[in-house]
């Protein structure tokens, strides 16, 4: 004997099946405090845009300051939060001035053109997101931890 489903709960099944899947839970705002002490590597200029492996672009939060490689150049840039969570306001970044050979001194420009951009964080699956606005356009500096870093 075979059974016989109701169309109805077919074309059901088959729309459930071609749905999105919801989107991920937003995780809570954290304290620019939750990043501190921690390593991280450049990995994307947006989500749909992979940073070079070459020259590694870095990032750690040392005494109220953004700071580390451009790629070519170390920098730093303070940042405080807003009161606002989730939102940071950056300084000016600072940065030592040696020259490089190409591409690390267009990599290094791009990095401290979004850096100054930035305008909020947060971490997403372990990753630390700086989220940005250039052109009227959001977008999201994207790091990993950084390879063999603590915490």
């Amino acid at each position: 004997m075979r059974l016989r489903l109701p169309a109805t709960l077919l074309v059901l099944a088959a729309l459930a099946a071609c749905a999105p899947p919801p989107p991920p839970a937003e995780e809570a705002a954290l304290p620019l405090s939750s990043i501190a002490g921690k390593a991280w590597v450049l990995k994307g200029w947006d989500v749909q845009e992979p940073a070079p492996a070459a020259p590694v672009v870095d990032l750690q939060l040392v005494d109220g300051s953004f700071a580390g490689s451009a790629g070519c150049n170390r920098y730093s840039a303070p940042v405080a939060e807003t009161g606002e969570a989730g939102r940071v306001a950056l300084g000016p970044a600072i940065a030592t001035r040696m020259a490089c050979e190409e591409p690390a001194m267009q990599v290094e420009a791009r990095f401290l053109d979004l850096l100054g951009r930035v305008t909020g964080f947060g971490l997403v699956g372990g990753e630390l997101a700086l989220d940005y606005v250039k052109d009227g356009a959001a977008g999201s500096l994207l790091f990993a931890p950084a390879p063999g870093a603590g915490g």
